[in-house]
């Protein structure tokens, strides 16, 4: 599937992460959150996250999409010359 590495690290290792932690760390540190460390942080958490968490965001991307959308018989072909019929 085209574009399916940069759906999976955008969709499920970025986002979700990327607020979560920025949120926790603005709850714990409220009164006067240094915004400076936060803001170039996140910029390194966004960058680096998706390397870190790709073979869990592309297994979450693949069990969505076949959710939404079945696999077809040449998805599933298994034997030699597979790759070619799916094209």
């Amino acid at each position: 599937m085209p574009g399916q590495l940069s759906r999976s690290l955008v969709l499920f290792a970025r986002a979700p992460l990327f607020a979560a932690l920025f949120l926790a760390a603005i709850v714990l540190i409220w009164p006067t959150p240094p915004w400076r460390l936060l803001q170039y942080g996140g910029i390194v958490l966004m960058v680096l996250a998706p390397f870190a968490f790709f073979p869990f965001s592309k297994t979450l991307f693949l069990a969505f999409d076949l959710i939404f959308r079945r696999a077809t018989p040449d998805e599933l072909s298994t034997g030699p010359g597979a790759s070619a019929r799916a094209r």
